[in-house]
């Protein structure tokens, strides 16, 4: 394990005994936070409770019944939507009152012999929705509008989900007859009502594909099966070995358009184009103050409520997010210096630190010197 893991360990060991002070500060705070929730469901995740199994979301406007609440809440809107809104069908351009009639017209063009073609790739396909998923995956556009409502989406997952809205989905539980519309709520009633799954013989965990079983495995026995060719590191999984093995590739598939710049993860990408976007359009409703991007408006305001999720079991200092509860506890708990500078030996204890320490002008001096030094010998 190399120096960042075993800090990220000892880390998560420090602050556990934090956690249980934190989901209460998350229950009395909740409703301060709401407009922003959506954006920080990853971070919330950790400090929620476990859904209690067995229980059914009814549907305000229909009988349709969920297993989970963002299923119902993604179907609610096709109820909320369908006033004065005109579905046209895009294979005929035909339209109608109701996503309902769409979804029947569909049935018609079953029979007919129709073939779909990626303008980019020439990859085709004979299912149409398909077809409209493959050409997500090209689009490059931040605002995504659907073809047969005109509904608009800036998330491209988001947008994914809509469009099987458009389309009769329903999934079968071959055990009891059940139908469901989208494949986590017929994997969450397979697990709470049938207990299906490959079952972990450690600690007898369901998991319900045997790449999530192997992947859970990992943490009992420790084995990581894909190893890199280059330096021998193992991963659970084939495509984090993928996004390593660039690292010592120096392969950078992911390109900005903007200024050419290369990157080896999507991720990096995404957040680099912010720096390109000239308007700040998420605004404060406290002091006013504009930010690029809404996960940044989400820290900020919690400045303003005084919301400090993150508490740390030693002292009494509070942090609105995750990463600054870490780097809290690097600096003022562990003090362990893992980063040194290889011209001056100076050691820090935050990499950003080591960083900034390498745009100074003493750094730069140290370095020339040593090249120097070198040239001579």
């Amino acid at each position: 394990m190399d120096v960042d893991g075993k800090i990220i360990t000892k880390i998560e060991e420090f602050v556990v005994g934090g956690y249980q002070k934190a989901n209460s500060k998350m229950d009395e705070q909740s409703s301060l936070d709401s407009d922003y929730s959506d954006s920080n469901k990853k971070t919330n995740s950790k400090l929620k409770n476990a859904k209690k199994p067995n229980t059914i979301y009814h549907c305000e406007y229909c009988p349709e019944q969920f297993l989970t609440k963002r299923a119902v809440v993604l179907h609610s809107r096709s109820h909320l939507k369908s006033k004065g809104v005109t579905f046209t069908c895009a294979l005929c351009q035909e339209t109608f009152k109701t996503n309902d009639e769409l979804i029947e017209h569909k049935y018609v063009h079953d029979s007919e012999d129709l073939c779909f073609t990626c303008n980019k790739c020439k990859v085709a396909f004979t299912n149409h929705r398909d077809y409209l998923y493959h050409k997500l995956r090209h689009s490059t556009a931040s605002v995504f509008k659907c073809e047969e409502c005109s509904y608009t989406y800036q998330v491209k997952k988001s947008f994914k989900e809509h469009i099987a809205t458009h389309y009769d989905r329903k999934l079968k539980c071959q055990l009891c007859g059940a139908t469901f519309k989208q494949s986590k709520d017929l994997q969450t009633h397979r697990r709470n009502f049938h207990k299906m799954g490959i079952q972990c013989v450690e600690c007898g965990k369901n998991n319900q594909t045997r790449r999530d079983h192997e992947e859970h495995m990992v943490l009992h026995t420790g084995v990581k099966v894909f190893q890199c060719l280059y330096c021998g590191k193992g991963f659970s999984r084939c495509g984090l070995r993928r996004i390593h093995a660039r690292k010592h590739t120096n392969s950078k598939p992911y390109e900005c358009e903007v200024c050419l710049q290369k990157f080896d993860v999507k991720n990096s990408l995404l957040l680099h184009m912010i720096t390109h976007d000239t308007e700040k359009r998420y605004e404060c409703h406290d002091c006013g103050q504009k930010f690029f991007h809404r996960n940044s408006i989400i820290q900020h305001t919690r400045k303003h409520m005084n919301h400090g999720l993150y508490k740390c079991p030693k002292c009494k200092r509070s942090y609105a997010t995750y990463q600054y509860l870490c780097e809290h506890t690097k600096v003022a708990h562990i003090k362990k210096r893992a980063f040194k500078c290889d011209a001056c030996d100076a050691t820090f204890v935050l990499k950003r630190a080591l960083q900034k320490h390498m745009k100074t002008r003493y750094h730069r001096n140290n370095a020339y010197a040593m090249t120097v030094n070198e040239t001579k010998d």
